[in-house]
C-alpha cells in the first residue's frame, strides 16, 4: 500500500506543469446599458427602437452620401446602402425613397438610378451622390 502511495506522489511530481489560467475581470456594469434597459429574459422586454424612416434623409446637405453597395432583400426588393460622409451613418434606400434632394428611381446591379427636376443620374458603388439639381 505504501508503495502505491509513493508511486502516485512520484507521478504527480513528474507530470508537466499546468499552464496558469489568465484572470478574467468583468467589464464595468455601465458597459451593459442595453441589457439593463431591456433585460433579455424579462416578460416585459420590447423590441429595440426603430431607426427613423428614410424620408428623413431628404434634409441632409448635398453631396454628403456615398453609395456603399447594392443588395436584394428577402422580399425581392433591391436596396442600396448609402453612408453619410460626416457621421458614417448608413442608410438603406429603395425605389421611391427620397434622399439628398433626389428620388430613387431604380436600384440596379451595382448602380443607383436617381432623378430630380427632370434630370437623371446613375451612381455606381463607391461614388458620391451629386448635389440636387
Amino acid at each position: 500500500m505504501r508503495r502505491l502511495a509513493v508511486t502516485a506522489v512520484l507521478l504527480l511530481l513528474a507530470s508537466p506543469a499546468r499552464a496558469e489560467v489568465p484572470r478574467f475581470d468583468l467589464p464595468p456594469a455601465d458597459a451593459f446599458g442595453a441589457l439593463a434597459a431591456r433585460p433579455p429574459f424579462s416578460p416585459e422586454r420590447r423590441a429595440a427602437p426603430e431607426a427613423p424612416p428614410a424620408e428623413a434623409a431628404a434634409t441632409v446637405a448635398a453631396g454628403s452620401f456615398v453609395v456603399v453597395g447594392v443588395a436584394g432583400e428577402a422580399g425581392g426588393r433591391a436596396v442600396a446602402v448609402l453612408r453619410r460622409e460626416d457621421t458614417g451613418q448608413e442608410l438603406r434606400v429603395a425605389a421611391g425613397d427620397r434622399v439628398n434632394g433626389w428620388r430613387v428611381a431604380r436600384v440596379g446591379a451595382g448602380t443607383l438610378m436617381l432623378e430630380a427636376a427632370g434630370r437623371e443620374h446613375t451612381a455606381a458603388v463607391a461614388e458620391r451622390l451629386p448635389p440636387p439639381p
